[in-house]
């Protein structure tokens, strides 16, 4: 098959594309910057420079590599992590009007195969019920400022590419060695600066860059049209027991709490996401795409920092 990555040198992208090559189908990568290319050459793909936001850049990469499929990976986040409103706005942007770009250009092309990126915040904030389905509501918009332009965006993404009988894939959090946000979080570790807001409170679905690597290629290869996927783990876990958990990995000392008033003043995006309670059902996506995770929690999947620690 020959298959088109949009976001192609991201940290889902990369082993995204290496498991495509590694499984014999053609893949043109997407990036930004002429100095990617090589990279992703390396790695046995074609490569495209364009601009998601830019829909003849769009339009003309997809016409020249001719793909029967899309899969499209797009985000614009610090590396480090997002901690306000103002890092969400590049990413609301990418997902609103990258993927209606990707969508209309699959389409004007004919093909008729697109597997996108969405979150597990579509389905919202705070203190959700438990190991949320597919099928179960998201809201339509949300309240609290911070956020609300981000869970618009999503939710525009999701129904460009439903809209066209795509496959969306909601990917719980993301970590893994290659993931910036885990090396900031490892460095802050090592040096004893690491807090937690409002302690050991919520619970949140996690995936390892692998696992969700090997789900976008399931979901490529056996998913069913105009569906949506869970992609996570199989334990939540609060982002302090991850934390905690990394530190042990590491060999660093568990990091303190602060009151979550105090953290939301300098970082409410962050303390909104992370103190919350939102988890998500991984049984659809067991049972459609014969996949499962190879680290069902964070404690397996962070191993591999103890080894290399």
């Amino acid at each position: 098959m020959r298959v088109f990555v949009a976001g192609a040198t991201g940290a889902l992208g990369v082993p995204v594309v290496k498991l495509l090559v590694a499984g014999g189908h053609e893949v043109t990568g997407l990036t930004r910057s002429e100095g990617k290319r090589p990279a992703l050459e390396r790695l046995g793909a074609s490569s495209v420079v364009g601009d998601v936001l830019d829909a003849s850049s769009v339009e003309v990469a997809i016409g020249e590599a001719k793909p029967d499929a899309i899969v499209s990976l797009l985000t614009r986040l610090p590396q480090r992590g997002p901690t306000s409103a103002r890092h969400l706005r590049p990413n609301a942007r990418v997902h609103r009007e990258g993927t209606r770009n990707i969508v209309r250009a699959a389409t004007g092309a004919g093909v008729d195969r697109i597997v996108a990126e969405s979150v597990i915040f579509r389905y919202g904030y705070g203190d959700l019920p438990p190991m949320l389905r597919e099928e179960d509501p998201a809201p339509e918009s949300l309240s609290v400022p911070v956020a609300r332009n981000a869970l618009d965006a999503v939710k525009a993404l999701e129904e460009s590419v439903i809209g066209a009988d795509g496959i969306v894939l909601r990917y719980g959090l993301f970590y893994g060695a290659s993931a910036g946000h885990v090396e900031f979080i490892a460095k802050m570790l090592r040096r004893g600066m690491m807090r937690l807001p409002g302690g050991d409170r919520g619970a949140l679905s996690w995936i390892h860059l692998d696992d969700a690597a090997s789900a976008t290629v399931a979901a490529l290869e056996r998913g069913r049209a105009g569906e949506i996927y869970n992609i996570c783990d199989d334990e939540p876990a609060s982002f302090a027991a991850f934390t905690k958990e990394m530190a042990a990995a590491i060999g660093a000392r568990p990091p303190k709490s602060i009151p979550a008033g105090v953290a939301k003043a300098v970082m409410p995006y962050f303390v909104l996401a992370m103190t919350g309670t939102v988890t998500m059902s991984n049984a659809k996506a067991k049972s459609e795409l014969g996949w499962k995770p190879r680290y069902p929690s964070v404690r397996e999947g962070l191993s591999e920092m103890r080894r290399s620690a």
